[in-house]
């Protein structure tokens, strides 16, 4: 996330209350961290902190990450400006509106290898709402990937690039490969389009 174009955003990062403090106070000088038994909870404790840095109605724009993957550099970017264009026609667009992104890459830590996947219930969504009380945000962290197109009106993104990486291994039971092997360095394109050291 540090390595994300685009500076201008809130970085929560969420805990299980029985996670060492050690681990909230090694990441809080980045990120905001949320401690919670469910996701309501941590949803409560970050509309919190939107409502503290914000006075009144806020636009906002919610992606869901998980701690063994990662977003393009540019996705904050990319998913601000389509988010701009959605609250700007938000009579006809609807609000909230899902951002999915398809396109993204899958690495395989067994081998090593990128993969290339079209990924129609994508992980990476983002959640657009309209200016709103910060009580009042739905936030991308309340919906599961598979059932957020039936909630809200949703636009579908294919780009060049793969926006978003899951890291398939052997402890992430849920992700197998699905995608196509592609050619490119895995290092490279780790650290050049992930951001990834």
């Amino acid at each position: 996330m540090r390595a994300q174009t685009m500076k201008d955003f809130t970085w929560f990062v969420l805990f299980d209350q029985s996670t060492p403090r050690e681990f909230t106070d090694y990441i809080a000088d980045v990120a905001h961290p949320i401690r919670g038994a469910t996701r309501q909870e941590m949803a409560e404790a970050m509309r919190e902190v939107l409502a503290k840095k914000n006075k009144g109605p806020v636009a906002c724009v919610s992606t869901r990450l998980d701690n063994d993957d990662a977003l393009a550099v540019d996705h904050l970017a990319v998913a601000r400006s389509l988010a701009r264009s959605v609250v700007n026609s938000a009579e006809v667009l609807g609000t909230p509106h899902v951002l999915n992104f398809r396109s993204g890459y899958e690495l395989s830590t067994e081998t090593n290898q990128l993969f290339a996947r079209n990924y129609p219930a994508s992980s990476f969504f983002s959640l657009v709402e309209a200016p709103t009380e910060p009580k009042d945000l739905r936030l991308a962290i309340g919906f599961h990937h598979a059932r957020i197109q039936q909630s809200f009106p949703t636009t579908n993104i294919v780009t060049i690039k793969p926006m978003w990486l899951i890291v398939v291994h052997g402890q992430n039971i849920a992700n197998k490969i699905k995608g196509e092997k592609v050619d490119d360095e895995t290092q490279g394109v780790l650290r050049t389009r992930f951001g990834c050291s």
